[in-house]
């Protein structure tokens, strides 16, 4: 005889939350495994996926700022809650990762739920080996054109 497990609606809407964070991290790795995409395309399609892993996707909002350039989710507008995380490439600061409750006069309570928190420094640390991993492939393409030159000149 099955006994059936029922689910608290509570440890439910858990597991939605954790699926949609999981969603999000593959989503970026997937990404950055298409070698084709330059790092400014990488970001702007990476500022799409962040707010599809939070609580209330229809409501936020991300931005990513790198090296003086920002790229924002659609639905950017700045105020309300925010959360930010500095993108380090060993131990430099190069931007930064803010996602924003665009809309909260609906949403009361907590902001941001502290999986989120935890899911930001996540997506700011793989962002620092994205970052740094296309940083190194342009200095080896820069760095192999000047080995083709000089092969050439000798």
């Amino acid at each position: 005889m099955k006994t059936r497990v029922r689910t608290h609606p509570d440890e439910k809407r858990a597991l939605i939350e954790r699926i949609k964070e999981l969603n999000c991290l593959y989503e970026i790795s997937k990404l950055f495994s298409q070698r084709s995409l330059r790092l400014e395309g990488l970001l702007k399609e990476i500022v799409k996926i962040i707010p599809t892993a939070f609580q209330f996707p229809e409501r936020t909002c991300a931005r990513i700022s790198h090296d003086g350039r920002e790229y924002l989710s659609g639905n950017y507008s700045p105020g309300g809650a925010s959360l930010r995380l500095m993108i380090e490439l060993k131990k430099r600061k190069c931007g930064f990762v803010e996602v924003t409750c665009c809309d909260d006069s609906h949403v009361s309570g907590t902001k941001f739920l502290e999986d989120e928190k935890k899911l930001l420094k996540a997506i700011t640390g793989l962002l620092g080996s994205i970052v740094e991993k296309k940083e190194a492939e342009i200095s080896l393409k820069q760095t192999t054109g000047d080995l083709r030159k000089k092969a050439v000149e000798l």
